[in-house]
């Protein structure tokens, strides 16, 4: 077993956020209505989920590359794939139809 320090994990979740951009996406999600109870969940459960999929990516990055630049070189077309999204999603309105698209996606990285 791998013993990873607090620095070492900071700095690759960190890493992995900015690499993907998250920040904007949470930015993103925080657009999505909240109107209704339900609106108001699938917009939390979405924050939850980038959170979620942030931890997952880190430990497969901490367990199996090394380091985020080595991740991102593996997963490069991915990455680039959800990069073009963030774009097209933000100037549309809001909507959890591309949102729940990017996170699906997301979660093939991890």
């Amino acid at each position: 077993m791998m013993m990873v320090t607090l620095g070492q994990a900071a700095q690759t979740y960190f890493g992995v956020d900015d690499v993907l951009g998250l920040s904007a996406w949470r930015t993103q999600i925080n657009r999505l209505p909240t109107d209704t109870l339900w609106q108001t969940q699938a917009r939390g459960g979405a924050r939850e989920d980038v959170y979620a999929i942030a931890n997952q990516i880190s430990q497969s990055v901490l367990l199996r590359f090394d380091g985020v630049s080595a991740w991102s070189a593996a997963n490069a077309g991915s990455i680039e794939c959800l990069c073009h999204l963030l774009p097209t999603i933000s100037t549309q309105g809001a909507d959890l139809a591309p949102v729940s698209v990017a996170l699906r996606e997301l979660r093939h990285l991890a």
